[in-house]
């Protein structure tokens, strides 16, 4: 008995101190992040579907007046550790969704990812442009705040690595407000032409080769960033795995774990 609550004890001290992957899904629509990635699939085993989407946050800079990166900077991105709230289920309008919230310190302020897999359709309004979504579609809304910003003319530079079955191949004219990506078997990412800053809205100009995406932004207090996945049609490495009730075991195991590390810690 002894051994066997040993046992126990080592596997969630274990699952407590690895990386944790924080899971959102509704019927054949599954969503993963771990570290600073985020996967989307139409079935539940996400890491074996070979056309599951995925976007890595690869960097957020401090790029001077001559768009020269300033280097030395601590509390960066790439070290950034998120720190995931409850899913809650939201309204707005005619339309549901799901979300989960995960926030990480950089910059000595905060970088926020807000995760929204929609329930119910319909035409969504973000930062003064008009996106309709289907059910299953995913907003992912990149909050920024209170950042210690290193130089005064300094600008921030959000970079992004977006992969689906395909290399993104542009599917908007450019004089649209959003612009659009086909990523292949049906799958695309739209990224605003808007950011938020703080209540107001201001242009930004997506900047692509090949999966990377870039994006320069404004040095305020609060600027906000969205853009939206349509998730390609899944194909499985070694099979299908249509069955939806298959994801809840995993996701059962992430509250579960959870839930242990924090009444053993």
């Amino acid at each position: 008995m002894m051994k066997l609550s040993l046992a126990v004890l080592v596997l969630f001290v274990a699952a407590c101190t690895a990386d944790m992957s924080y899971k959102v899904n509704i019927n054949n629509t599954y969503v993963e992040f771990m570290t600073r990635s985020l996967m989307a699939s139409k079935q539940s085993n996400i890491s074996q579907d070979e056309n599951k989407l995925t976007v890595v946050f690869a960097d957020l800079q401090q790029v001077n007046a001559d768009n020269v990166p300033i280097t030395g900077l601590n509390n960066n991105l790439t070290a950034a550790t998120f720190t995931f709230e409850n899913e809650t289920n939201e309204t707005a309008g005619d339309i549901t969704f799901k979300r989960r919230v995960g926030t990480a310190s950089v910059f000595e302020g905060t970088f926020k990812v807000n995760i929204e897999l929609f329930t119910k359709g319909g035409n969504v309004t973000t930062d003064g442009e008009t996106t309709t979504v289907m059910e299953g579609d995913v907003r992912v809304v990149v909050e920024m705040a209170n950042m210690t910003i290193a130089d005064a003319d300094a600008t921030l530079k959000l970079m992004l690595n977006i992969k689906g079955p395909a290399t993104p191949a542009m599917l908007t004219p450019a004089g649209t407000d959003g612009v659009a990506y086909n990523l292949g078997d049906g799958g695309a990412v739209r990224l605003s032409k808007k950011v938020m800053e703080g209540s107001t809205n201001d242009s930004v100009t997506p900047m692509m080769s090949g999966n990377d995406f870039s994006f320069s932004l404004p040095k305020r207090s609060s600027v906000k960033y969205s853009f939206f996945l349509q998730l390609a049609k899944a194909k499985m490495g070694g099979g299908d795995d249509p069955s939806a009730a298959a994801a809840v075991t995993p996701l059962l195991v992430t509250w579960v774990v959870a839930a242990a590390c924090k009444l053993l810690f």
